[in-house]
């Protein structure tokens, strides 16, 4: 498993002392999962994310053999050049920043070396494709707490509006869907009346046994009460891990 914790942890001038000692672990034991000869257990994964404030899919990467490579990838001249020139030009275009203007100054070095082990240094805020279906099942989430929100009437009792409330997703095991919501709404027009944060606290299987039953009743936008407390309900049911 490829990881980026040495990068990340170097960008927010952090000791790899530092951070072993925020995540309870020896610096050999981090130093081991950063040089990718010892996988981290989950637990660890976690605590890596939050101390360093950063998703678990962009902190690690499981090679795919039909998408990543072992080896570097070979570039032609050309193509380092094109390279090259990119990031000089985002490199003039930061000029008044210093970290970005570094930053692009480094890659574009990167390139025009030809330092093929550091090519995929350029994909750092590159994340990893997300999948439709994670995409498919936020949003159908968002649409169940919304039917249920609008089907309390134009003047609900606040007690209501607390218990059918959306509660977000958890940063650290559903970042994906917590990225993807935020990005979705972030423009204010889409799901307006939800608001898209970190539950610190895992919510999937709660929203997955709520969204069965809202299919049952064929997604029903116009909610009798007795159907948005089934829809409630299956939420308190047992969540299937």
């Amino acid at each position: 498993m490829k990881n980026r914790i040495r990068l990340l942890r170097e960008r927010r001038n952090m000791s790899q002392v530092d951070l072993a000692k925020r995540l309870g672990v020896s610096r050999q034991a981090l130093s081991a999962i950063e040089i990718e000869k010892q996988a981290p257990s989950l637990p660890t994964a976690m605590k890596i994310a939050r101390e360093l404030d950063t998703p678990l899919p962009q902190i690690f990467v499981i090679e795919d053999a039909l998408m990543e490579t072992t080896t570097a990838p070979s570039l032609s001249k050309i193509e380092r050049l094109n390279f090259a020139n990119q990031f000089a030009i985002l490199k003039a275009l930061h000029k008044d920043t210093k970290h970005e203007f570094e930053h692009y100054a480094y890659l574009e070095e990167i390139f025009k070396r030809g330092y093929e082990y550091l090519y995929d240094e350029c994909f750092d805020k590159l994340w990893p494709a997300l999948r439709e279906d994670i995409s498919k099942e936020t949003l159908d989430i968002l649409e169940m707490h919304r039917a249920m929100l609008w089907s309390l009437g134009e003047k609900p009792n606040p007690a209501d509006i607390e218990r059918v409330k959306f509660r977000g997703f958890d940063g650290n095991t559903e970042s994906s869907h917590l990225s993807f919501g935020r990005f979705f709404t972030a423009d204010g027009t889409r799901f307006a009346e939800l608001n898209v944060v970190n539950s610190h606290q895992r919510t999937l299987g709660r929203y997955r046994n709520m969204l069965a039953e809202w299919e049952r009743m064929d997604r029903e936008h116009e909610l009798s009460k007795a159907q948005i407390e089934a829809i409630l309900e299956a939420g308190k049911a047992p969540v299937v891990r």
